[in-house]
């Protein structure tokens, strides 16, 4: 049976269970909001109407309103068209013409949504422009628009018609430090990659926290890249600090049993190896799995549905360079860009043996596919699942003002 029918099949065995023991995604959550509301003051289709800056979890998310309906191929031509976030005063963020965001030219890696045609939504970690839990982020928008009767342009005036939120000064919010506690809540099923989510991968570690787990995590630190690791529960005793730095960096962790064993067909005994893996990740970070990862890959509607029974999404790879066979380095490097595409989630390893080769092919994986275009995220991030964090015990909430008018 192919893994797609396997996923069809799973359907009705988790509908049979449906109710039965269904574990809750944790509660928690950090959300704190800054809002601008701006009037009418500028012509043309990018009047600001609204300018918000959010901490929601570990991320920071930037939205702007505009009064007129727009689209982002609209702001290439003519010149003079754009529509910017400013952190500080001199940093612009401004969003292109296929719907990205860039920073002087160079991208910079950022979920970009548009929930209507007049507004946009960007959600990016804040260490992806250099803000840490403590930092003061301070925001304003600019809009400029070329075109029309009232917008045309001069000598005197070669942008006519342009707007800042707020009218004066910056929206101001201060990061807190949060502790992811878990993501979901989740539909029980098998995935295999996420073609939806466009120029996007997932880097997926399985078998460890091992012995080349630091090397992997400093290549991403390095690279400010997330990934998914996939845990035995067996190894995560005496690597707690790992398991910790994973979540630091804001990376997802996954559940891949406790000792590594075949759990197609296992019964019970399968049960008690997800529920000791998902026990020990919590012990050592707190942190609640929605995802399970098979060994080998070996699914079955009953594991399928008793994953989904202890609240996790079974998820399965559609990239594999067979790293764990050691074939070198190059090999692995190839064998990932060469297959790679838009949604895919890419196996790799940082356990189960010695894997100094996938640690050494990771820099330059990552900058080919940059190199191409892709962004990266979080399997829970390809597959739109929310991250739930809660605040750190050492930071304290201020209640959000309300909303500015200027």
């Amino acid at each position: 049976m192919s893994r797609r029918a396997i996923l069809l099949a799973a359907v009705a065995a988790v509908a049979a269970a449906a109710g039965a023991r269904a574990v809750p995604p944790p509660a928690s959550d950090f959300h704190d909001e800054r809002t601008v509301v701006d009037g009418a003051d500028t012509a043309g289709p990018l009047d600001i109407v609204s300018l918000a800056v959010a901490q929601d979890g570990d991320m920071l998310v930037l939205a702007l309103r505009t009064r007129g309906r727009w689209t982002p191929a609209a702001l290439a031509a003519p010149p003079g068209r754009s529509v910017c976030f400013v952190l500080g005063a001199t940093t612009p963020l401004c969003l292109t013409a296929d719907g990205r965001l860039s920073a002087g030219g160079a991208p910079v890696t950022a979920e970009v949504a548009r929930t209507s045609r007049r507004e946009v939504r960007v959600r990016l970690a804040p260490t992806n422009l250099g803000l840490a839990p403590g930092a003061e982020v301070s925001v304003g928008a600019r809009t400029t628009w070329v075109g029309g009767r009232r917008c045309r342009p001069t000598a005197a005036r070669p942008q006519p018609c342009v707007d800042v939120a707020p009218d004066a000064g910056t929206l101001s919010l201060r990061l807190v430090g949060v502790r992811p506690v878990g993501c979901g809540p989740v539909t029980p099923g098998l995935v295999l990659d996420a073609p939806a989510a466009g120029r996007t991968v997932a880097l997926t570690f399985d078998d460890g926290p091992g012995e080349s787990t630091p090397e992997v995590l400093r290549v991403l630190e390095a690279e400010r890249v997330p990934a998914t690791f996939f845990l035995i529960g067996r190894e995560v005793a005496g690597r707690e600090a790992l398991v910790r730095r994973m979540l630091a960096d804001g990376n997802a962790l996954g559940d891949h049993s406790w000792d590594h064993a075949d759990l197609a067909d296992a019964g019970p005994h399968g049960e008690r190896e997800l529920t000791e893996t998902n026990a020990a990740i919590v012990r050592a970070s707190g942190y609640q799995p929605c995802l399970f990862r098979a060994p080998f890959g070996a699914t079955s509607p009953a594991l399928i549905a008793e994953a989904g029974a202890l609240g996790m999404l079974t998820v399965g790879w559609d990239v594999d360079p067979r790293d764990w066979a050691r074939p070198g380095a190059d090999a692995i490097f190839e064998r990932i860009v060469s297959a790679v595409h838009p949604g895919a989630i890419v196996l790799m390893h940082d356990g189960g043996g010695p894997r100094e080769e996938t640690a050494a092919a990771l820099p330059r994986v990552i900058a080919r596919l940059r190199a191409e275009r892709y962004d990266f995220a979080t399997v829970p991030q390809l597959l739109g699942l929310p991250v739930i964090s809660t605040r750190a015990a050492h930071t304290r909430r201020r209640p959000p003002p309300a909303a500015r008018r200027v």
